[in-house]
């Protein structure tokens, strides 16, 4: 009897053990779909090294602004497809222009977290570089003091 209480106990200790241990092996899961290796950056040095950046997936943080929802018929399938643009831009005016496809409910002056790729792309009509992101992931954001603080770090 005493032994298969020890047996008991010992088996017992060893599903929790092994329980544990897997728990801490976890991860949690992420869509394919919605995420991308990135790194944070700020707006600014993305633009001062737009070499560095191009086709990388970057995560970025800034206020919304000049914000359009459009639609675009695609000529082909003749269905329309919703579409996000808009800019968005640290403390000193740098912005980056995002585009998503479909309907995010943003307003204008929301602060978000951006998660996408930054491209340089040339415009044959303006002959000039336009600077942006194709977002993956647009997500609600709120400054924190230390976002503050760096901000003001470098005036």
């Amino acid at each position: 009897m005493k032994k298969d209480i020890c047996n008991a106990l010992l088996l017992h200790s060893i599903t929790v053990i092994v329980l544990i241990s897997l728990i801490g092996c976890t991860r949690v899961w992420m869509d394919p779909d919605t995420s991308v290796p990135a790194s944070n950056q700020s707006i600014a040095n993305i633009l001062v090294n737009k070499a560095s950046y191009d086709s990388s997936g970057v995560v970025v943080v800034g206020k919304v602004w000049d914000l359009r929802k459009e639609t675009m018929t695609d000529e082909e399938n003749r269905v329309e497809k919703e579409y996000t643009t808009f800019k968005l831009a640290d403390r000193k005016g740098n912005y980056l222009d995002v585009y998503t496809p479909g309907n995010y409910e943003l307003s204008e002056g929301d602060f978000v977290r951006v998660t996408g790729i930054f491209q340089i792309d040339y415009n044959d009509e303006l002959r000039d570089f336009e600077n942006d992101i194709t977002a993956i992931r647009i997500e609600p954001w709120k400054p924190t003091v230390l976002f503050w603080l760096r901000e003001f770090e470098f005036d």
